[in-house]
């Protein structure tokens, strides 16, 4: 794919997919995407059906590169979580994960190898993955982490997200939908917690109309800081005119 967006300029990606790698369903993703802001490679594996039924195991490997006027940061990761359907629509995820970063911000560099706890659970009652009309979708993520490096650093990472969808008309075709994201840091300082793991608001797929990251406390130089709690709310009506033309009005809220 390419792409060009005016926040980060033109982009490509690729991407290879198998989905049922030995036999028995096991996924294996390998994708690659650069843009003006920076670079990844992905390897995403996923096992079903893991010791027993309706539970999975699923592995990442991650390498980035990214610059943005937040912050600049080399990392490479490696995580592995079992998820088990807990009941109908209920999504459950225990895991581990280690991530090597130096990241720069406002000229000083320093180094970290965040050993992290993370632990979530989701709930979707939506009737579309890919266009819902009805229901909703909560999405809750709790992450200890440990610096293992030397700086002593340790915090806990908080995210929250609930959508609702409700269709208003059948003829045009008429979607309200809204969204509420949440979240907060706490047990180190705003400048103990690494740059690229505070909170950031602005740009697509948050508080569209400003520009990328930039719904934040802002320096001197008006680059963003980053910051240790998130609000985000959207509202939006989502109509359709004819099989494959439509339109959406929205405002957008929050701040970091």
């Amino acid at each position: 794919g390419v792409r060009y967006r005016t926040d980060e300029g033109p982009g490509a990606s690729v991407s290879w997919e198998h989905r049922n790698l030995v036999g028995a369903g096991e996924q294996l993703v390998v994708a690659a995407d650069a843009s003006g802001i920076g670079y990844s490679l992905n390897v995403d594996g996923r096992e079903p059906d893991f010791l027993t039924r309706d539970q999975a195991l699923l592995l990442n490997g991650e390498v980035l590169y990214e610059d943005t006027d937040a912050y600049e940061r080399e990392s490479i990761g490696v995580s592995a979580a079992i998820e088990r359907i807990l009941a109908p629509g209920f999504t459950g995820r225990v895991g581990v994960g280690f991530r090597a970063t130096d990241v720069t911000q406002d000229g000083d560099r320093e180094t970290f190898g965040l050993l992290t706890f993370p632990a979530g659970l989701t709930y979707d009652t939506s009737n579309d993955p890919l266009n819902p009309s009805a229901g909703g979708r909560l999405a809750f993520v709790n992450t200890p982490a440990f610096d293992t490096f030397g700086s002593g650093v340790k915090f806990n990472k908080t995210e929250f997200s609930y959508s609702r969808y409700l269709r208003v008309l059948d003829d045009p075709d008429m979607i309200l939908a809204g969204r509420l994201g949440l979240g907060s840091l706490f047990g180190a300082e705003r400048d103990d917690v690494p740059a690229d793991e505070r909170f950031y608001a602005g740009g697509g797929g948050s508080v569209r109309g400003y520009g990328f990251q930039l719904a934040t406390d802002l320096d001197e130089d008006n680059d963003p800081i980053g910051g240790r709690s998130l609000f985000e709310l959207a509202l939006e009506l989502r109509g359709r005119f004819t099989e494959s033309l439509g339109g959406v009005l929205f405002v957008d809220s929050g701040y970091a």
